[in-house]
């Protein structure tokens, strides 16, 4: 509101919030932290403008002036790097002042502890520092780290690629690599995301290979989402270059090998699961992939346990690539009928609430859905019931209801709203004539009501009144 500099308003603040929603939008976790980094300092330096004045010339001296983030940006990059390979995340008062000392920061510190400044803040009392979240102090050491990698200055250099390849496959290094491949990308593009792929093969390796895989995966994803406007070759070609979209498919056929001969379905879940999180690669290495889960998923003479594996790998893949739902849906809907093993056609059916968005885009995929469905909720299997009605939830509540009165099925709506949904249905007056309104709501919590013939209606309520289990979500104004 100040407006000082430009920097602040309405204005600045709304373009912030923009860019910010984008970032956010493309899934890039570097070019989100990067803003709002920026804007808080932008933000703070408005705030405490006149503090920093005080200072400035000093910095400006130093060849660190005030009005650029940068050089701050890369002290607070050595103080969280220093204090990870420390293992500190309440980090010491010497550990930060030995780094602000030696960047000609010390003043600009002393302004900083004493009023607030939130990207690195001072705990009263404690003696320590801390980043304002974990994930800041990731960023800030990831970008530090990139700059090392791309150093002219050797030893910087090479103390950086010591580090990255003796702890690459370390967890609790993830995100800050996630940064660091954001950073090199930023800066260098497909030319820098090569780099840092070559240095992933340099040192030790996993004997199995999912762990150098996975960081892989993590590394290429980062550089799809800061590169996605502006690519200068297909991501295709990189990932064929280091064989990442290969062996993601390998893996898929090797995890199937192993649920059929050990009945172990980690692998699969593994992948599944970093393909979700790094949906720019899923978008390249999920489509290939289908093949072998929907020819496990068909082949009759496999063990139950391992279609059951294949289908559950099948909802997970979706999930991470949506545009796929229409190619495996004829392979589910026909896993979900009668003469199908029950724990087959109960994993087809929770595949199917991962297609939940796709179907109600289109009526006849919804009809065919919600015929077999509702056949099923009527199973003698209670597992399969409650998979069926799970699956039910997320299509679209009007069509599904429509699809009831049509299949003269009225007794599972109050079974279907109350169970699944946990909504009221109202029935109250209507408009026309010798009809009454059904009033529901739907997940998001908008009315959907339409106009029945009083017959009909009078049936579902008798239908209400003499189940206990649902008598309560009922009510007639």
């Amino acid at each position: 509101k100040q407006g000082r500099s430009g920097l602040q308003g309405p204005g600045r603040y709304q373009t912030a919030q923009t860019q910010i929603k984008q970032a956010m939008s493309q899934g890039s976790l570097t070019e989100l932290y990067r803003l709002l980094t920026r804007y808080t300092w932008e933000r703070y330096a408005v705030q405490k403008a006149g503090e920093l004045k005080q200072h400035a010339e000093i910095a400006n001296q130093a060849g660190l002036p005030i009005d650029k983030c940068d050089p701050l940006f890369d002290t607070l990059g050595k103080i969280a790097l220093k204090a990870f390979k420390k293992g500190e995340i309440l980090i010491s008062q010497s550990l930060v002042e030995d780094l602000v000392n030696e960047s000609s920061l010390f003043k600009n510190l002393e302004v900083m502890q004493n009023s607030g400044f939130l990207l690195l803040q001072w705990l009263e009392g404690s003696g320590q520092y801390q980043f304002p979240h974990l994930t800041f102090q990731e960023y800030f050491a990831g970008r530090w780290l990139a700059k090392q990698l791309l150093s002219n200055d050797e030893k910087e250099k090479k103390e950086a690629e010591s580090f990255f390849e003796k702890n690459k496959y370390e967890p609790r290094y993830g995100r800050m690599f996630s940064f660091l491949a954001g950073t090199v990308s930023k800066k260098e593009g497909r030319e820098g995301i090569g780099k840092l792929l070559t240095l992933t093969n340099k040192g030790a390796r996993d004997i199995v290979g999912v762990q150098h895989l996975r960081l892989q995966i993590r590394l290429l994803h980062e550089w799809l989402c800061v590169e996605q406007d502006d690519m200068d070759a297909e991501p295709s070609q990189l990932g064929q270059e280091f064989q990442v979209l290969d062996t993601i498919l390998k893996c898929f056929n090797r995890g199937i090998r192993l649920v059929r001969d050990s009945g172990d379905n980690s692998l699969l879940l593994m992948l599944t699961t970093a393909l979700q999180e790094f949906t720019a690669v899923a978008r390249y290495a999920c489509p290939d992939c289908l093949d072998p889960l929907i020819a496990a998923c068909k082949d009759g003479n496999e063990d139950e346990f391992v279609r059951v594996a294949a289908m559950e790998a099948l909802g997970e893949v979706i999930k991470a690539d949506p545009t796929l739902a229409k190619d495996c849906l004829d392979t589910l809907l026909a896993a979900c009928k009668d003469g199908e093993d029950r724990y087959v056609r109960r994993a087809a059916m929770e595949a199917i609430r991962a297609l939940g968005e796709v179907i109600k885009a289109d009526p006849t995929l919804a009809q065919d859905c919600l015929k077999i469905l509702l056949e099923a909720c009527k199973d003698e299997n209670e597992e399969v019931r409650e998979a069926a009605m799970r699956a039910l939830v997320e299509l679209s509540l009007k069509q599904l209801i429509e699809c009831y009165w049509d299949t003269k099925n009225k007794k599972l709506i109050p079974i279907i709203v109350s169970r699944c949904y946990q909504t009221p249905l109202v029935v109250t007056d209507s408009n026309t004539p010798n009809c009454q309104k059904i009033v529901l709501y739907d997940t998001a919590g908008k009315p959907v009501s339409w106009n029945k013939p009083q017959k009909e209606v009078e049936e579902l309520i008798k239908l209400m009144k003499s189940q206990e289990e649902t008598f309560s979500w009922f009510s007639i104004l």
